[in-house]
Protein backbone atom coordinates (compact mmCIF):
# COMPACT_ATOMS: atom_id res chain seq x y z
CA UNK A 1 0.00 0.00 0.00
CA UNK A 2 2.91 2.42 0.62
CA UNK A 3 4.59 2.12 -2.45
CA UNK A 4 1.27 3.09 -4.42
CA UNK A 5 0.49 5.90 -1.70
CA UNK A 6 3.82 7.10 -2.44
CA UNK A 7 3.49 7.20 -6.04
CA UNK A 8 0.23 8.70 -5.97
CA UNK A 9 1.45 11.52 -4.02
CA UNK A 10 4.29 11.98 -6.10
CA UNK A 11 2.23 12.35 -9.26
CA UNK A 12 -0.05 14.94 -6.93
CA UNK A 13 3.02 17.33 -6.55
CA UNK A 14 4.20 17.14 -9.88
CA UNK A 15 0.77 18.01 -11.24
CA UNK A 16 -0.22 20.58 -8.24
CA UNK A 17 3.44 22.04 -10.16
CA UNK A 18 1.61 21.94 -13.40
CA UNK A 19 -1.46 23.91 -11.82
CA UNK A 20 0.82 26.59 -10.10
CA UNK A 21 2.27 27.23 -13.14
CA UNK A 22 -0.76 27.95 -14.49
CA UNK A 23 -2.08 30.36 -12.09
CA UNK A 24 0.58 32.73 -12.12
CA UNK A 25 1.06 32.56 -16.18
CA UNK A 26 4.37 30.94 -16.28
CA UNK A 27 5.08 28.74 -19.51
CA UNK A 28 7.76 26.59 -20.49
CA UNK A 29 8.72 27.21 -24.06
CA UNK A 30 11.24 25.44 -27.29
CA UNK A 31 10.71 26.86 -30.80
CA UNK A 32 8.42 29.25 -29.64
CA UNK A 33 6.06 26.02 -28.74
CA UNK A 34 4.68 25.85 -25.10
CA UNK A 35 5.71 22.38 -23.99
CA UNK A 36 5.10 23.44 -20.19
CA UNK A 37 2.51 20.23 -20.05
CA UNK A 38 4.44 17.38 -21.16
CA UNK A 39 7.22 18.38 -19.32
CA UNK A 40 4.81 18.62 -16.10
CA UNK A 41 3.56 15.14 -16.95
CA UNK A 42 7.45 14.11 -16.63
CA UNK A 43 8.04 15.41 -13.40
CA UNK A 44 4.77 14.24 -12.23
CA UNK A 45 5.80 10.56 -13.53
CA UNK A 46 9.39 11.27 -11.95
CA UNK A 47 7.96 12.05 -8.87
CA UNK A 48 5.79 9.24 -8.66
CA UNK A 49 8.51 7.23 -9.14
CA UNK A 50 10.21 8.41 -6.68
CA UNK A 51 7.28 7.71 -4.22
CA UNK A 52 7.30 4.68 -4.92
CA UNK A 53 10.54 3.82 -4.14
CA UNK A 54 10.25 5.68 -0.81
CA UNK A 55 7.41 3.66 0.45
CA UNK A 56 8.69 0.69 -0.69
CA UNK A 57 11.80 1.27 1.33
CA UNK A 58 9.73 1.94 3.88
CA UNK A 59 8.23 -1.38 3.82
CA UNK A 60 11.11 -3.25 3.49
CA UNK A 61 12.52 -1.61 6.75
CA UNK A 62 9.21 -2.71 8.39
CA UNK A 63 9.73 -5.88 7.06
CA UNK A 64 13.41 -6.05 8.26
CA UNK A 65 12.19 -4.56 12.21
CA UNK A 66 9.43 -7.27 11.86
CA UNK A 67 12.15 -10.24 11.23
CA UNK A 68 15.11 -9.11 13.18
CA UNK A 69 11.82 -8.64 16.43
CA UNK A 70 11.28 -12.47 15.87
CA UNK A 71 14.60 -13.59 15.45
CA UNK A 72 15.30 -12.18 18.23
CA UNK A 73 12.16 -13.59 20.36
CA UNK A 74 13.03 -16.99 18.97
CA UNK A 75 17.04 -16.32 20.72
CA UNK A 76 14.89 -15.97 23.67
CA UNK A 77 12.73 -18.86 23.55
CA UNK A 78 15.61 -21.04 22.51
CA UNK A 79 17.25 -19.95 25.68
CA UNK A 80 14.34 -20.68 27.89
CA UNK A 81 14.45 -24.29 26.34
CA UNK A 82 18.18 -24.46 26.99
CA UNK A 83 17.45 -23.59 30.77
CA UNK A 84 13.79 -25.52 30.84
CA UNK A 85 15.51 -28.60 29.95
CA UNK A 86 18.19 -28.81 32.56
CA UNK A 87 15.71 -27.50 35.11
CA UNK A 88 13.00 -30.08 34.65
CA UNK A 89 15.61 -32.87 34.57
CA UNK A 90 17.70 -31.15 37.97
CA UNK A 91 14.26 -30.59 39.64
CA UNK A 92 11.55 -33.01 38.38
CA UNK A 93 12.61 -35.87 40.28
CA UNK A 94 13.78 -34.08 43.96
CA UNK A 95 10.02 -32.94 43.62
CA UNK A 96 8.58 -36.38 43.20
CA UNK A 97 10.54 -37.25 46.09
CA UNK A 98 9.78 -35.03 48.30
CA UNK A 99 5.71 -34.79 47.50
CA UNK A 100 5.92 -39.04 47.82
CA UNK A 101 7.07 -38.07 51.28
CA UNK A 102 5.10 -35.60 52.08
CA UNK A 103 2.11 -38.07 51.48
CA UNK A 104 4.16 -41.00 53.18
CA UNK A 105 3.86 -38.41 56.54
CA UNK A 106 0.72 -37.75 55.99
CA UNK A 107 -0.77 -41.28 55.46
CA UNK A 108 1.23 -42.71 58.42
CA UNK A 109 0.62 -39.70 61.54
CA UNK A 110 -0.41 -42.47 64.35
CA UNK A 111 -3.12 -40.13 64.91
CA UNK A 112 -5.20 -36.96 63.88
CA UNK A 113 -3.18 -33.81 63.71
CA UNK A 114 -4.42 -30.84 61.79
CA UNK A 115 -1.10 -29.04 62.13
CA UNK A 116 1.12 -31.38 60.21
CA UNK A 117 -1.22 -32.65 57.93
CA UNK A 118 -1.66 -28.82 56.69
CA UNK A 119 1.91 -28.56 56.20
CA UNK A 120 2.09 -31.77 54.43
CA UNK A 121 -1.27 -30.50 52.08
CA UNK A 122 0.43 -27.04 51.47
CA UNK A 123 4.09 -29.17 50.42
CA UNK A 124 1.69 -31.15 47.95
CA UNK A 125 0.17 -28.28 46.58
CA UNK A 126 3.55 -26.09 46.12
CA UNK A 127 5.30 -29.12 44.64
CA UNK A 128 2.22 -29.51 42.19
CA UNK A 129 2.09 -25.71 41.16
CA UNK A 130 5.75 -26.23 40.62
CA UNK A 131 5.80 -29.06 38.08
CA UNK A 132 3.17 -27.16 36.80
CA UNK A 133 5.59 -24.16 36.09
CA UNK A 134 8.27 -26.02 34.86
CA UNK A 135 5.85 -27.99 32.36
CA UNK A 136 4.73 -24.43 31.26
CA UNK A 137 8.40 -23.47 30.52
CA UNK A 138 8.94 -26.53 28.39
CA UNK A 139 5.88 -25.97 26.74
CA UNK A 140 6.77 -22.96 25.60
CA UNK A 141 10.26 -23.70 24.46
CA UNK A 142 8.53 -25.94 22.05
CA UNK A 143 6.76 -25.28 18.63
CA UNK A 144 3.31 -23.71 19.13
CA UNK A 145 0.75 -26.53 18.54
CA UNK A 146 -1.46 -25.43 15.77
CA UNK A 147 -4.76 -26.81 14.42
CA UNK A 148 -6.78 -26.75 10.82
CA UNK A 149 -9.53 -27.92 12.34
CA UNK A 150 -12.32 -24.65 12.91
CA UNK A 151 -14.83 -24.98 14.96
CA UNK A 152 -17.93 -21.73 15.40
CA UNK A 153 -16.31 -19.20 17.27
CA UNK A 154 -19.25 -19.08 19.81
CA UNK A 155 -18.17 -22.87 20.26
CA UNK A 156 -15.03 -21.83 20.93
CA UNK A 157 -15.39 -19.05 23.66
CA UNK A 158 -18.47 -21.45 25.59
CA UNK A 159 -15.93 -24.18 25.75
CA UNK A 160 -13.16 -21.88 27.12
CA UNK A 161 -15.44 -20.29 29.40
CA UNK A 162 -16.74 -24.01 30.72
CA UNK A 163 -12.82 -24.79 31.12
CA UNK A 164 -12.17 -21.39 33.52
CA UNK A 165 -14.60 -22.84 36.00
CA UNK A 166 -16.94 -19.79 35.88
CA UNK A 167 -14.51 -17.44 37.28
CA UNK A 168 -15.86 -14.58 35.47
CA UNK A 169 -19.39 -14.38 33.47
CA UNK A 170 -18.47 -14.51 30.09
CA UNK A 171 -20.97 -12.67 27.25
CA UNK A 172 -20.53 -14.62 23.83
CA UNK A 173 -21.13 -12.28 20.92
CA UNK A 174 -19.02 -13.83 17.96
CA UNK A 175 -19.84 -14.91 14.26
CA UNK A 176 -17.32 -16.78 11.94
CA UNK A 177 -14.79 -19.67 12.99
CA UNK A 178 -12.17 -20.07 14.78
CA UNK A 179 -9.58 -22.96 15.24
CA UNK A 180 -10.62 -25.64 17.84
CA UNK A 181 -7.24 -24.46 19.56
CA UNK A 182 -8.25 -20.91 20.15
CA UNK A 183 -10.13 -22.52 23.46
CA UNK A 184 -6.69 -22.20 25.18
CA UNK A 185 -5.65 -18.62 24.55
CA UNK A 186 -9.17 -17.47 25.58
CA UNK A 187 -9.35 -19.73 28.59
CA UNK A 188 -5.93 -17.90 29.35
CA UNK A 189 -7.38 -14.11 29.07
CA UNK A 190 -10.51 -15.39 30.72
CA UNK A 191 -8.69 -16.23 33.92
CA UNK A 192 -6.39 -13.30 33.98
CA UNK A 193 -8.96 -11.21 33.84
CA UNK A 194 -10.65 -13.16 37.12
CA UNK A 195 -7.16 -12.93 38.51
CA UNK A 196 -6.89 -9.17 38.12
CA UNK A 197 -10.61 -8.34 39.62
CA UNK A 198 -12.75 -8.52 36.39
CA UNK A 199 -16.31 -10.36 36.86
CA UNK A 200 -17.46 -10.07 33.04
CA UNK A 201 -15.75 -10.46 30.12
CA UNK A 202 -17.37 -9.40 26.91
CA UNK A 203 -16.42 -11.53 23.82
CA UNK A 204 -17.20 -9.90 20.44
CA UNK A 205 -16.19 -10.40 16.91
CA UNK A 206 -16.88 -11.29 13.77
CA UNK A 207 -14.83 -13.69 10.69
CA UNK A 208 -11.33 -12.85 11.16
CA UNK A 209 -10.87 -10.57 14.17
CA UNK A 210 -12.39 -11.13 18.26
CA UNK A 211 -12.20 -8.41 20.93
CA UNK A 212 -11.93 -9.75 24.56
CA UNK A 213 -12.75 -6.76 27.28
CA UNK A 214 -13.61 -7.27 30.61
CA UNK A 215 -14.49 -5.07 33.26
CA UNK A 216 -11.38 -5.16 35.71
CA UNK A 217 -9.06 -2.31 36.39
CA UNK A 218 -6.87 -3.03 33.21
CA UNK A 219 -3.35 -2.70 32.32
CA UNK A 220 -1.61 0.41 32.89
CA UNK A 221 -0.43 2.01 29.84
CA UNK A 222 3.40 2.13 30.39
CA UNK A 223 3.33 -2.08 30.82
CA UNK A 224 1.82 -2.37 27.74
CA UNK A 225 4.60 -3.64 25.50
CA UNK A 226 5.63 -5.88 28.13
CA UNK A 227 2.34 -7.83 28.91
CA UNK A 228 3.54 -10.83 26.09
CA UNK A 229 7.24 -11.21 27.63
CA UNK A 230 8.04 -14.49 29.22
CA UNK A 231 7.83 -14.29 32.71
CA UNK A 232 6.57 -10.71 32.99
CA UNK A 233 4.24 -10.19 35.37
CA UNK A 234 2.31 -7.85 38.11
CA UNK A 235 0.67 -11.03 40.43
CA UNK A 236 2.52 -11.97 43.09
CA UNK A 237 2.28 -15.69 42.75
CA UNK A 238 1.75 -15.58 38.64
CA UNK A 239 4.44 -17.30 36.16
CA UNK A 240 4.08 -14.52 33.27
CA UNK A 241 3.49 -17.30 30.85
CA UNK A 242 0.19 -17.15 29.81
CA UNK A 243 -0.16 -14.12 27.40
CA UNK A 244 3.56 -15.48 26.37
CA UNK A 245 2.02 -19.04 25.15
CA UNK A 246 -1.19 -17.22 24.06
CA UNK A 247 0.49 -14.98 21.35
CA UNK A 248 2.68 -17.79 20.25
CA UNK A 249 -1.00 -19.68 19.74
CA UNK A 250 -2.12 -17.19 17.83
CA UNK A 251 1.11 -16.62 15.60
CA UNK A 252 1.70 -19.95 14.90
CA UNK A 253 -1.92 -19.80 12.86
CA UNK A 254 -1.09 -16.66 11.62
CA UNK A 255 -2.33 -14.39 13.49
CA UNK A 256 -1.57 -11.54 15.55
CA UNK A 257 -2.90 -10.72 19.48
CA UNK A 258 -2.73 -7.16 20.92
CA UNK A 259 -3.50 -5.45 23.85
CA UNK A 260 -5.65 -2.16 22.65
CA UNK A 261 -6.14 -0.76 25.75
CA UNK A 262 -6.03 -1.78 29.59
CA UNK A 263 -8.76 -4.34 29.11
CA UNK A 264 -9.21 -4.66 25.77
CA UNK A 265 -7.29 -7.53 23.69
CA UNK A 266 -8.07 -8.27 20.34
CA UNK A 267 -7.30 -10.94 17.86
CA UNK A 268 -7.02 -10.47 14.18
CA UNK A 269 -6.68 -13.59 12.02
Amino acid sequence: MRPWLGMAAGVALGLMDGLFLELVGADILLESRSITWPVMVVYALTFGALGYAVGRLLEVRDQLRAQQAQLIQSEKLASIGRMAAGVAHEVRNPLGVIRSSAEFISEGLPGPDAELEDACRFIVEEVDRLDVFVADVLDLSRPAPTSERLEPASDVVDRAAVLSGGVVEVDNQTSGELPELFDRVLLGLFVNAAQAGARQVRVTGEPGQLRIEDDGPGIPAELHDQVFEPFFTTKARGTGLGLAMARRVVEAHGGSIVLQSGSVFRIQL
